[in-house]
């Protein structure tokens, strides 16, 4: 059986040892972009490995062409987000004063005095870093190592007939949910097609050099990865079998942290840090592609989700995606039951632990392409692209159970109902799709709260 079903069984440790021995190591364009994101010691890790493989690296003209294309953006991001810290300070200290602008025991002035110059100092180491960043624009020193680093080592590009086939055989594929690249069939032409070229283009060269190929790439979707309950299991078997099959050689991934880890002990390097920032900046990069990347000002300050104003937003592109290409999506309003009785009986800092706390759960049941959002004081709700309201259903029982099972420190389990409405099955606008879910939460709540009710034909 192993023989036969080769590409399920996971690699032994003498098996990838040999593999990073003798491999070709090939990158996705979002590793690179990520060096980046990182801090100096990080970056410097990375490309110290780098540096040591230099002999075996390789990168797909594809992937080198989204590096060269996403640079600028993602510098650009980078920057604005010392600004955006900096706005998370000046509103931390202003929050502050509203909600205790006196206290019976507490020196109100004394302490805002010393938070206040504490995050002026932070202000100011954050304008000095601010200030090297943007200095890439004009002088970018990471492109320039790694401009070195892959000298010669770049794929060449598909031929224009080649790709006008590769995009009709990535059709074929994305309808059978045939890995990689059926994750991004719902980007425009020709964005949808690119993790499919760079697995051809992965393909046609370790035909050509006979090597094993290892691919690195932060991609964390599921049309290159095995996932099972939650959790990632290696890459997905049919990639393996594809590159045996098609280039006869063996394939293997890695994320970014996993890889570092294992060239540190290979290496000898000493150190957890790169490998925890890592993970972290993946993690951060995972929220992005749920939706979930939103600035500060988008986001609602109590729960971290999305606000109303970025959720209408949303809502309105949803409604759109229908319309021109006959999309449905389905709406989920919640609401936290008996939350006027928690603030009455244990205060409105507990009441606000338990927004957060059913925050929290609801956005560990939302897909990377669905969006969580806090609407009202005791109010959330959750977006459902692509989705009919039996799946907006099958969500909200998943969400009450993981309530039941996960409760809430010192006020217990917490019950929460929800209406559920879809377009196009009960409305054809925003408003009218936010309506009909809202009159269904309320049918929820009158009928004794801690249920589910499904909307009813609006137009």
């Amino acid at each position: 059986m192993r023989k036969r079903f080769a590409a399920y069984y996971r690699p032994s440790d003498d098996q990838l040892a040999g593999m990073w021995e003798e491999c070709v190591f090939s990158f996705d364009a979002n590793v690179l972009l990520n060096t980046y994101r990182y801090s100096q010691h990080t970056r410097d890790t990375f490309l110290e490995i780098l540096r040591r493989l230099q002999d075996r690296l390789w990168v797909t003209h594809q992937a080198a062409r989204e590096f060269q294309r996403g640079r600028l953006g993602v510098i650009s991001t980078q920057a604005k987000a010392y600004d955006e810290i900096r706005d998370m300070f000046d509103n931390a200290i202003a929050q502050f004063k509203n909600r205790y602008p006196k206290h019976s025991s507490a020196d109100i002035e004394r302490l805002t005095a010393g938070i206040q110059s504490v995050i002026e100092d932070a202000e100011s180491s954050l304008k000095e870093e601010k200030s090297h960043y943007l200095k890439l624009y004009e002088s970018d020193n990471i492109l320039e190592e790694i401009t070195e680093l892959f000298d010669g080592k770049v794929g060449e590009p598909y031929p224009d007939e080649k790709l006008d086939k590769l995009y009709k055989e990535a059709e074929r594929r994305y309808q059978n949910k045939v890995p990689p690249g059926y994750g991004d069939a719902k980007k425009p032409v020709p964005e949808r097609y690119g993790d499919f070229i760079v697995w051809s283009q992965i393909k046609d060269y370790a035909g050509a050099q006979k090597k094993p190929i290892i691919f690195i790439t932060d991609d964390a979707k599921e049309d290159w990865w095995l996932k099972h309950e939650g959790k990632t299991r290696g890459p997905r078997p049919e990639l393996i079998q594809e590159m045996q099959d098609g280039a006869g050689v063996r394939f293997y991934m890695y994320a970014s942290d996993r890889f570092i880890e294992y060239a540190q002990k290979m290496f000898g390097i000493e150190g957890q840090q790169a490998v925890k920032e890592i993970t972290g900046v993946i993690s951060s990069l995972q929220a992005h592609e749920r939706g979930h990347w939103l600035t500060y000002s988008e986001r609602d300050t109590l729960t971290g989700l999305a606000n109303r104003r970025q959720f209408e937003a949303a809502l309105r592109k949803s409604i759109e995606q229908w319309r021109s290409y006959n999309m449905p999506c389905t709406l989920l309003m919640i609401d936290v039951d008996h939350l006027k009785k928690i603030n009455d009986a244990q205060g409105h800092v507990m009441g606000d632990e338990v927004i957060r706390h059913v925050a929290s759960v609801l956005e560990s049941v939302a897909r990377r392409e669905d969006m969580a959002a806090r609407v009202g004081g005791d109010e959330l709700a959750l977006l459902i692209t692509d989705a009919t309201d039996e799946q907006g259903v099958t969500t909200a029982i998943r969400l009450q159970e993981l309530l039941s099972n996960k409760p809430a420190e010192a006020v217990g389990v917490v019950t929460v109902s929800v209406g559920v409405a879809t377009c196009p099955t009960h409305a054809d606008s925003e408003e009218l799709l936010y309506a009909v879910a809202d009159a269904a939460l309320y049918q929820a709540k009158s009928e004794g709260r801690n249920r589910i009710v499904v909307g009813r034909f609006g137009r």
